[in-house]
């Protein structure tokens, strides 16, 4: 009797183990529906546009194509998990312009908000973003998102389903001259503001998700 006591012990026990080596398996990733997702500051008003604040400022119609690497995320701060593989910049403002210089664009993983199992959002950085922002008058600003001026963004989640993504305010981004320019030195570095609508498809339909798994 004793002896079979200490085999169902056991047997919990081991048990109990396997369960919570699996829990923290599995609390360690996320998982999304799609592989491709797009980007899109189209809607009318500043906070619908993608809005770059410098020395000087401008808003344009943005869209962006990116992917996943995978359908699993982990979750680990600098975690490469996708790329941005096209933009489209229309439409911007008081007759500025805006070119990319380089592409695709590293996406990497930072940090969740929320309660697991309920996550709210998703902070990602994407690395290796370059442009250019004509702003007349031989007034060109470089933009460069780099190791230390990373471009970035909080995707919101409810229920799973990612509802927007708004650019990070507050992380700065290094901007320099293009020669013969040297008025966007006077600031040294830019921000982006806005908030986007994502999707999986290009016409704006199709809803993505992240979930714990």
């Amino acid at each position: 009797m004793q002896t079979r006591s200490k085999l169902l012990l056991a047997g919990l026990a081991a048990a109990m183990m396997l369960t919570f080596a699996v829990g923290s398996a599995s609390a360690n990733r996320l998982s999304t529906n799609a592989r491709e997702f797009y980007v899109f500051w189209d809607e009318p008003g500043s906070s619908g546009r993608l809005t770059f604040e410098g020395v000087l400022e401008t808003s344009c119609e943005v869209t962006l194509l990116g992917s996943f690497h995978s359908r699993t995320i982990v979750k680990r701060p600098g975690a490469l998990i996708g790329s941005i593989t096209h933009v489209d910049i229309n439409n911007c403002e008081a007759g500025t312009e805006a070119r990319i210089l380089s592409l695709p664009w590293h996406v990497t993983y930072e940090a969740f908000t929320g309660t697991l199992p309920n996550i709210t959002a998703v902070r990602i950085l994407l690395l290796r973003a370059a442009f250019e922002i004509d702003f007349g008058s031989g007034v060109i600003c470089l933009g460069i998102s780099d190791a230390s001026d990373n471009a970035s963004g909080e995707a919101r989640i409810a229920a799973g389903n990612v509802t927007s993504l708004i650019a990070d305010s507050d992380q700065p981004i290094l901007i320099d001259d293009v020669a013969p320019s040297t008025f966007c030195d006077l600031s040294g570095s830019g921000r982006f503001v806005g908030t986007a609508d994502v999707a999986t498809s290009a016409n704006g339909t199709g809803t993505a998700t992240i979930r714990l798994i």
